[in-house]
């Protein structure tokens, strides 16, 4: 019972994280242009921004914490490669993309909240995030390898 809750958990957690990356970079790449005209845009640049961080670090969050558990309840000793792949690479993406997105994201952030500086660049926000999208891929299609 409590592994199917954990799964569900972690399919939740999962697609929260990739829709919330994927979200916010499809729109950061719409908007680039845009970004330092009127002050309404920015301000909506930045609502997005912050939303979607939240939203990722919560899935990610949730996949690491739940996965976890999975790993732990299963008790095996000698793991598949998947398996093997899935908890130190998903572990180590999860970090990664956690530290990444929020550092440069926050960065962004605080670049569109001066309203007098007309220069700001979001492709960092947009780097970090297609980056962390590819290395999430990388890890799902390894894993969905295993049958």
């Amino acid at each position: 019972m409590l592994f199917g809750i954990s799964l569900f958990a972690h399919f939740a957690g999962l697609s929260l994280w990739i829709g919330a990356l994927l979200f916010s970079t499809i729109v950061f790449i719409l908007v680039k242009s845009h970004v330092n005209g009127t002050n309404e845009i920015r301000e909506l640049a930045q609502r997005i921004a912050r939303i979607a961080m939240r939203i990722s670090h919560l899935g990610a969050f949730l996949v690491l914490i739940s996965g976890v558990y999975m790993i732990l309840d299963l008790n095996i000793k000698d793991k598949p490669f998947w398996l093997s792949i899935m908890e130190k690479g998903g572990g180590s993406v999860i970090i990664i993309s956690i530290i990444l997105t929020g550092i440069v994201g926050s960065r962004t952030i605080r670049r569109m909240s001066n309203l007098e500086d007309r220069s700001v660049k979001i492709s960092g926000f947009v780097r970090s995030s297609a980056l962390s999208l590819v290395l999430i891929a990388a890890v799902l299609f390894i894993v969905s390898m295993k049958y």
